[in-house]
């Protein structure tokens, strides 16, 4: 749910995506659930999908890093509001675990609209949910205090916006359409609601540019000696902003997307 969020009109097929890097909820929480992990990982069992009357179709994909395998997670290729169901995984013998990744995609057909439609609850406007289900034991779980079974890293786990060409496979988003070329992205958020929008193509695409005046090694990244040469930051904004920045901007750098986002 998300005021900010649109489905715009006329679109065949308008995606709503996120990457979700898997965590373990439990680990700073250790007296109200029961920790998971690579040898005792938590057993797949079904996925679910919600949206509204424009949501035509769904995908869910897992990705281990260190197998190089794509899985699929019951993707619905043929999606309606009308015949939503759970799709049972047992058949799969999936499992998860700290540090794989799941990408969860809604995607939408507003041919019939004449207006853009907002990200709300009522039926006419949209939704985007991608649920993974999961077993785990419940021995000793105060589950009033437990609401998910594992959460998703923030670092990494922006919400992006974009639209898929006819023939593209919506399983393949991620390396056609990076978060990096999205026009519009969005922080992720809590309990069915998404965060603000942190990025808009116009000013993306003036951070990309500030990017590739001042950097000197062509890695399309500002460390903090090359931000002193940009002229509206000084030293100890450059000091502040390294201070936050999920990477090392001495060694390695911001580039456009992280730069907008800190600034």
């Amino acid at each position: 749910v998300n005021r900010a969020m649109i489905v715009p009109a006329k679109k065949r097929r308008f995606f709503v995506t996120r990457k979700c890097t898997i965590k373990d909820l439990c680990k700073d929480n250790e007296k109200s659930c029961l920790r998971f992990n690579k040898t005792e990982p938590l057993k797949v069992r079904a996925s679910f999908y919600h949206s509204h009357l424009l949501g035509t179709e769904m995908y869910q994909t897992l990705y281990r890093e260190g197998d190089g395998c794509l899985m699929d997670l019951a993707s619905q290729p043929i999606w309606h509001f009308d015949d939503q169901a759970t799709f049972p995984l047992d058949s799969k013998n999936l499992t998860i675990a700290p540090g794989d990744v799941v990408q969860s995609t809604c995607v939408y057909n507003s041919m019939s609209r004449n207006e853009a439609t907002e990200m709300g609850i009522s039926t006419y406007q949209e939704m985007c949910f991608a649920n993974l289900l999961t077993e785990h034991s419940a021995k000793g779980v105060n589950m009033r205090e437990v609401r998910a079974a594992f959460g998703c890293e923030e670092e990494g786990g922006n919400i992006w916006v974009g639209e898929l060409g006819d023939a593209e496979d919506g399983r393949e988003l991620p390396y056609h359409h990076p978060i990096e070329a999205a026009n519009e992205t969005f922080a992720p958020g809590y309990a069915g609601e998404s965060g603000g929008k942190i990025a808009v193509g116009g000013e993306l695409q003036a951070f990309t540019v500030l990017v590739e005046f001042h950097d000197r090694n062509g890695d399309c990244r500002l460390t903090s000696d090359e931000l002193i040469h940009v002229g509206f930051l000084d030293a100890g904004t450059i000091n502040l902003m390294c201070r936050y920045a999920t990477v090392d901007c001495v060694a390695k750098g911001l580039g456009p997307l992280e730069l907008l986002q800190l600034i």
